[in-house]
Order: structure tokens, then sequence, then C-alpha cells
């Protein structure tokens, strides 16, 4: 093969759009977050769980389960903006929701929940007019339960995901150099 052609196989590959997501269910009643990140929708990258408890949350990735005070996670979420640059691809929302005794409680929490889809997935679509979005609710009767699913899907390729990792190791280099003076 010519250098031409390696460089243009290699630069195909460092453009080429990956589609990287993230699929969550949020059981209500039981307070745990169930998450799975995936790579082209079906490579599993890691699953786990999240536990909330009054002032911390048990994370549970992969074997491992760490306990984080509240207040931390929401310092860390400050921090945390390395997702520049990416397209949102897909965005759905579900919400399952049912008494085991006859109530309207189910119907107006899936009422709520289409009212707030509708006003938020437009506002997400004039960002991201090529976002594939669906918002719905199901209420089931004689089953105690309230369950939020929440799947995300990312376009991204290597160059940006490059920049956001060489971005972030030095952010961590800085603050690492900031706190040893």
């Amino acid at each position: 093969m010519t250098p031409f052609f390696i460089i243009l196989i290699i630069t195909a590959l460092l453009f080429m759009p990956v589609t990287a997501g993230a699929e969550c269910c949020f059981d209500v009643l039981k307070g745990k977050l169930y998450y799975g990140v995936y790579l082209f929708a079906k490579i599993k990258i890691v699953r786990g769980y999240v536990q909330l408890k009054k002032t911390t949350a048990e994370i549970k990735i992969g074997k491992k389960v760490k306990v984080f005070p509240y207040k931390k996670i929401f310092e860390d979420r400050k921090k945390f903006d390395i997702f520049f640059g990416f397209q949102l691809a897909e965005l759905s929302l579900l919400l399952e929701a049912g008494k085991e005794e006859k109530s309207v409680l189910p119907l107006a929490a899936a009422s709520a929940f289409s009212t707030a889809g509708s006003v938020i997935l437009p506002v997400v679509k004039t960002r991201s007019p090529t976002t594939k979005l669906y918002c719905g609710a199901e209420i089931y009767e004689n089953k105690n339960l309230l369950t939020l699913h929440f799947n995300v899907y990312i376009l991204l390729n290597a160059v940006l995901l490059g920049i956001a990792v060489v971005k972030k190791l030095l952010e961590n280099f800085i603050n690492g150099k900031r706190k040893a003076k």
C-alpha cells in the first residue's frame, strides 16, 4: 500500500463517528439507579447501580462498590465538563407507573411526566435538530412500581475523545501542581 492510502485510512478511522450510550433505569420505590454504558449500543463498557441513602450514594462500578457523600458528588459535578463537541444522537425517556389497589396516582404521574416531556423535548430539538427523541409513559394495573427509564446516545470520534482525555489529564495535572504549592 502506498503511504497516501495508509494516511487516508488512519484519517478516516480518527474521524469515523462512534456511538456511545448510557441506559439508565431509576426504581423510585427502591431508590436505586441501574445503569449501563455501551459502545455502538452493543459492546458493554461498564454496568452497575447507584443506591441512594440519606446522606450518601453507594456507587457500584463493575465489581467495586464506593460510597460518596452527596456534598462531594455535587462538588465534582461542577468540574465535570469534558463533553464539548459531542453530538446527541438519541434521547429516550419512559415512565412506568402502577399501583396494586385502584388509584389515580399512576395516571397522575404519567400525565405529569408526559407534560414535562412535551416541554423539555422541543427545547432539546431546537439545540440538536437531528436528535431522535422519545418520551412516553406506561400505566400498569395490579403492579406496584414507579420506574424511570432514561437512554441517551452520543456521537463522537477519536479526535474529540482524545482532546477530551488530554484536557482532563491537563486539568488534573494543573490542579495537582496547585495543591502541591
